[in-house]
């Protein structure tokens, strides 16, 4: 039982954010040290948005520190090492001698000489770097520090085909080293384990890892061309604006690995995921958890039977417009398909208010990610729409046996960039194409539990490392978990938000009456001022 304990202590947890949380000023905190069951729930808020930016990306609330992983660290190869140099030597005899060196170098003045470098030395980990390239207020954003995850995710669709500006020329002496910009905390442990150390390995370059700051990260990509980062993992959401404003590098289907089945990238892939500035890995999302102890009946099997008005007992749903309303909708029978096209109009917006009316008096409002399982396990409510990795935190390291519900699930995902300023443009493809490959993108999701977003990935997961169960049934990118999915739109969320925000405040304070009134008014059109149908 000790040895139990142990182990669900040591569990891989994280934000952001989505990823799976967002960039920019957060609606909700978003979405991942491994294993650490409170940072894996971080990872979650880090990818989603929140009214007050909370601690960072993913959860960006500080959180109680939890117990040190005890999970052993697989090896990562020795990380290279500077290269020795010598002091200066000033000269003391009459003929000039000069210091130690690699090749023989004449002596000019009777001064000290440096050593002469026979290449360029990357700088240390411990040169404060972020995204911006500017120093921040807080010392260096490394690995060393966990960071929620990031986010402002989005839509899937690929991204549209204009010219880019041309490629700057390669420098003449390339660097040892390639920076990596990532979320901290669990995730980024995983990635680390999963990824980073066998590249490490393999090419035998120096790694510097940059910790993103969500809140920062929408601005340096629409402010700079000259980012502190030679690859990234940012939201998929922002990865088509960065692409068009020139930020980053197109990145060719043809320069990453066949699926493990022999298919291509291209049939291999999960549709959205392959755009042209961006190669989506891993997918989070939000869900319905349940405690079966506390309901009162069957055991819901579909999002409306979660929604139905008939019910008693409570759910705790987040204090925000973002996935709730795309739940609603599919809860009231809107395929997942047809959603953002009826939240675009009067009617549909309409109809997602009344099904939350329906449920007004059983809802328990949560502010905080963090707060949503904690509500069920606190019999504060016996369901909650939740992010999936807190999910999973929770209910392995819970003595309730909670249960998701997977219909409808919004899901998020992330993508690995290349800066179009890297230094080392052929050394950051190769560790793209590695990173998106089946074989790591299995060994990624079977610690920590982002669903790959490459098909046959998943038959590779297998068990998690120290709970030692099967993590596919708690991915978002499962075949049976993606039935009835929707892909979460954050373009769509960037052109209607506001309006929908100012929307979902009135009915809190009012109910329907406000919203059924401006219904009335003959002038009134649909979200894009379209004439809303029906």
């Amino acid at each position: 039982m000790r040895g139990l304990r142990a182990a669900l202590a040591g569990l891989v947890v994280w934000a952001g954010t989505g990823l799976a949380s967002n960039v920019g000023t957060a609606e909700i905190g978003l979405a991942p040290p491994l294993p650490d069951a409170s940072s894996l729930a971080r990872t979650d808020e880090a990818r989603a948005t929140e009214d007050a930016p909370a601690p960072s990306a993913a959860g960006r609330e500080a959180e109680p520190a939890a117990e040190q992983a005890t999970e052993p660290q697989p090896a990562l190869g020795p990380a290279p090492q500077p290269a020795p140099q010598t002091e200066p030597q000033p000269v003391h005899a009459p003929e000039p001698q000069p210091a130690p060196q690699t090749e023989p170098q004449p002596v000019r003045a009777p001064e000290p000489q440096p050593t002469p470098q026979t290449e360029p030395q990357p700088a240390r980990a411990s040169e404060p770097q972020t995204e911006t390239g500017k120093e921040p207020d807080g010392g260096p954003q490394v690995a060393s520090e966990p960071a929620p995850p990031s986010q402002e995710l989005s839509s899937q669709e690929p991204s549209p085909q204009i010219p880019l500006p041309e490629e700057p020329a390669p420098p003449e002496s390339l660097p040892r080293e390639l920076r990596i910009a990532t979320w901290g905390g669990a995730y980024q442990q995983a990635q680390e384990r999963a990824v980073i150390g066998r590249f490490r390995a393999q090419s035998g370059l120096e790694i510097r890892l940059v910790r993103l700051d969500a809140s920062r990260l929408g601005e340096a990509i629409r402010s700079s061309s000259q980012l502190a980062w030679d690859v990234a993992d940012l939201p998929s959401g922002l990865v088509r604006e960065a692409c068009e404003r020139g930020v980053l590098s197109p990145i060719s289907s043809e320069a990453l690995e066949p699926g493990s089945d022999g298919s291509t990238p291209d049939a291999d892939f999960l549709p959205g995921a392959l755009t042209r500035c961006g190669v989506a890995s891993v997918a989070w999302s939000m869900v319905v958890v349940m405690d079966p102890a506390q309901l009162r009946g069957p055991l819901p099997t579909t999002l409306g039977d979660v929604f139905a008005p008939d019910l008693k007992w409570k759910i705790a749903l987040p204090r925000q417009p973002r996935y709730l309303l795309e739940m609603a909708l599919m809860a009231d029978g809107v395929p997942a398909a047809d959603v953002y096209t009826t939240l675009a109009s009067e009617s549909g917006r309409l109809r997602a208010f009344r099904v939350l009316e329906r449920i007004r008096e059983r809802i328990v409002w949560w502010p905080k990610p963090r707060e949503a399982t904690q509500l069920v396990l606190g019999k504060k409510a016996a369901a909650a729409l939740a992010f999936n990795g807190r999910a999973f935190a929770d209910i392995t390291r819970s003595a309730s046996k909670l249960v998701i519900l997977w219909d409808g699930q919004v899901y998020q995902s992330q993508s690995w960039v290349i800066a179009r300023s890297a230094r080392n443009k052929e050394a950051a493809k190769a560790f793209v194409a590695l990173a998106t490959s089946p074989a790591r993108l299995a060994a990624q999701a079977r610690q920590f539990p982002y669903g790959p977003m490459r098909r046959s990935a998943l038959a590779m997961v297998g068990r998690h490392p120290v709970l030692g169960i099967e993590m596919v049934a708690f991915l978002p990118t499962a075949p049976e978990n993606m039935k009835n999915a929707l892909a979460f739109d954050e373009a769509w969320w960037a052109q209607h938000g506001a309006a929908l925000r100012e929307h979902f405040d009135h009915w809190l304070e009012n109910g329907m009456r406000v919203l059924e009134s401006e219904h009335q008014r003959p002038s009134e059109g649909g979200l894009d001022g379209r004439p809303s149908p029906g």
